[in-house]
C-alpha cells in the first residue's frame, strides 16, 4: 500500500471515529442527492401598477376667507429629464425623482405653503453657495416653475407650459 492510501485511510478513520462525518455520507457515491427532485417554481408575472388617483381640487379660499388661486399637482406626463436639463450643469445639481411637497428645509416657511402640491424637479447651488429648489405646479391652467432658495425666498416665477387638462 502506498503512503497516500495509508494517510487517506487513517484520516477517514479518525474523522469517522470522532463522528464529524456520519457513515451514511461517506458511503454515498458522488452524484445528485437521493430523493425526488422538485421542478423550479414558475415565474409569476408582475402585477400591473395601479394609476394614481386624481386629486380633487380644493376650495379656493384663503386664510381670511378671501378667494385665492387654486394650485394643483402638475401631472408627470411630460419627460422630467427634459425639464431638468437646464439645471444639469449647475454646481450641486440634484434630482428628487417624483417628489411632491416641500423639501424638509423649506417646511418652516408658511409663505411657501402653496408649494405643498408642487413637484420638486431639482436643486442646485447658486453663486452664493445657497441651495435653490426648482418646483413645478399647476396654476390657472398653466404649469409654473418656481425657484426657491433655502431661506424661503421665491427667486423666480415663470410659466413653463399649458397644463394638460385645460
Amino acid at each position: 500500500m502506498s503512503n497516500y492510501v495509508k494517510h487517506k485511510t487513517t484520516a477517514l478513520l479518525i474523522i469517522f471515529i470522532l463522528g464529524l462525518i456520519p457513515l451514511s455520507v461517506q458511503a454515498q457515491p458522488p452524484g445528485p442527492p437521493p430523493g425526488p427532485v422538485r421542478p423550479p417554481e414558475p415565474i409569476r408575472p408582475r402585477e400591473p401598477v395601479r394609476p394614481r388617483e386624481p386629486i380633487e381640487p380644493r376650495e379656493p379660499v384663503g386664510p381670511r376667507g378671501n378667494t385665492t388661486t387654486v394650485y394643483n399637482r402638475v401631472s408627470t406626463s411630460y419627460n422630467l429629464n427634459v425639464v431638468r436639463e437646464p439645471y444639469v450643469d449647475y454646481p450641486g445639481y440634484r434630482t428628487y425623482g417624483t417628489h411632491y411637497g416641500l423639501h424638509e428645509r423649506l417646511e418652516d416657511y408658511s409663505d411657501l405653503e402653496f408649494l405643498t402640491e408642487g413637484l420638486l424637479i431639482a436643486s442646485f447651488e447658486d453663486d452664493n453657495d445657497t441651495t435653490v429648489y426648482v418646483y413645478h405646479i399647476e396654476k390657472d391652467c398653466e404649469v409654473m416653475e418656481y425657484q426657491v432658495d433655502e431661506n424661503g425666498n421665491v427667486i423666480s416665477e415663470k410659466s413653463v407650459e399649458t397644463a394638460d387638462d385645460c
